[in-house]
């Protein structure tokens, strides 16, 4: 196995399937990644945030008794080597070329209190989309609660739901003003260390069913690159290919109204309802998809609960980066993928060293070890284990410690033969991690 030379996290990340790589997502995705050396996995899902959040609440695709929007939640959780802010900027050069009306109006950083977002998608505002981008996910969250209602008020955002606040004017509390939003279409994206995402997690489960409705990516550096050689803008080629699917979609809706309602939803910055029709294909294969929903591990299954809707708005996000007028078995193909990606990536990030283990694992011990055993690139001893901890560990919890990351197959175990008593080595695998992504370009791994 090659010897890992950034993070111990480029062997706790998942594998990717090439189906995620669909159509134009999976184009931008290569592009970004081999030129920033990033995760592939992240640009994916930075793109179809952004893109979900550019072309508006319409179309949306009727799926479980509601109007599903490519409204995204997308937190990239990865260390400082791994790129990921990199990876961003390099998504958004794309749409700031692509579409430079909705990059300079409609992306709010360092947003300051829930407030503040309904305002700025207020009714009358002349437009109801917001892509929050936050490079530290830590201190967003922090913000947001100082006002005690985040969690129901970006539940709602996320659902499409109407957004509400009251200002007091002159200072009175008897003389407000009501700020509504009707339709608001909030996406975001976010960064976050591993470290304090186990810090803000209390404070998420708090809030009551928002972290359900995040996708975790768990992201690691690809590999090393030149930093003078990253040269500014993208393939003019993707750039006309997301102007065209952004227009399409567009304008596809309008075509569904009178020229009348056209021209008023023009003038009040609205769009008219348009559910994306589904392919003929797919109409009768619900049982499938869900037969393909990944098996969650028990103690992650409740941040799971929402993988259904996960799955179709990812593929309608899919199907716009496509220009498609359907909803196609292909983009619940990349979707299911992606998503497959994310709950795997969930299970790693809160599983080594904050996720709940059996009560004689010390969790963070697990997370030591495990980093240990990774930076090695090498096969360790028991010797050297046993140093780690200084020798403060007995062998039962040790043990204990040793099969938790065995069991979840993130170290591997071999015993050599000696002329005395044989040697028991321990080496960090991932049971289906590639710590150099050979499984997202299989053609090159061939080579």
């Amino acid at each position: 196995m090659t010897k890992i030379t950034s993070s111990p996290l480029a062997y706790l990340r998942p594998r990717l399937s090439e189906d995620a790589f669909h159509g134009l997502v999976g184009d931008v995705a290569r592009s970004v990644s081999q030129k920033t050396g990033g995760d592939p996995a992240a640009a994916i899902l930075f793109f179809l945030t952004m893109i979900g959040n550019a072309v508006g609440p319409q179309p949306h695709v009727w799926f479980g008794g509601a109007e599903q929007a490519a409204r995204i939640f997308a937190v990239i959780v990865g260390d400082s080597a791994s790129r990921k802010d990199t990876v961003l900027a390099a998504v958004e050069d794309l749409f700031s070329r692509a579409d430079p009306d909705w990059y300079s109006s409609r992306i709010e950083y360092g947003l300051q209190s829930p407030e503040a977002m309904i305002e700025l998608v207020a009714d009358g505002s002349g437009d109801c989309r917001m892509l929050i981008l936050e490079s530290e996910y830590q201190r967003f969250v922090s913000r947001m609660t100082r006002s005690g209602n985040f969690g129901p008020i970006m539940r709602n955002a996320y659902d499409g739901r109407t957004l509400q606040i009251s200002r007091s004017r002159g200072g009175r509390s008897n003389n407000n003003r009501s700020v509504r939003s009707s339709t608001p279409h909030i996406s975001m994206c976010a960064l976050i260390t591993p470290e304090e995402l186990s810090r803000i997690y209390p404070v998420l489960r708090a809030a009551g069913g928002l972290e359900t409705r995040v996708l975790y990516v768990l992201s690691a550096q690809q590999a090393d690159t030149n930093p003078f050689a990253m040269v500014r803008g993208e393939d003019p080629t993707l750039v006309e290919r997301l102007r065209h699917a952004i227009e399409s979609s567009r304008a596809r809706v309008l075509e569904q109204s009178d020229p009348i309602s056209r021209e008023l939803c023009l003038l009040r910055g609205v769009q008219p309802p348009f559910a994306i029709p589904l392919a003929p294909t797919l109409r009768n294969r619900w049982e499938d998809i869900v037969n393909r929903l990944p098996q969650v591990k028990p103690d992650f299954r409740h941040l799971a609960s929402r993988g259904p809707t996960h799955v179709i708005r990812l593929a309608h996000a899919y199907a716009i980066a496509d220009a498609s007028p359907a909803l196609g078995v292909e983009h619940i193909d990349a979707a299911l993928a992606l998503w497959t990606f994310c709950a795997r990536s969930m299970e790693r990030i809160f599983g080594v060293p904050t996720g709940s283990l059996e009560p004689q694992v010390d969790p963070k011990r697990v997370g030591r070890l495990f980093e240990f055993v990774a930076r090695q690139g090498d096969w360790v001893n028991r010797e050297q284990i046993t140093n780690l901890f200084h020798r403060n560990v007995t062998k039962t919890d040790l043990d204990a410690i040793i099969d938790s990351l065995l069991d979840d197959g993130l170290i591997e175990r071999r015993v050599i033969q000696t002329s005395g008593r044989p040697r028991t080595e321990y080496h960090a695998c991932g049971s289906d991690s590639d710590p150099f992504f050979v499984s997202s370009y299989p053609d090159q791994s061939r080579r």
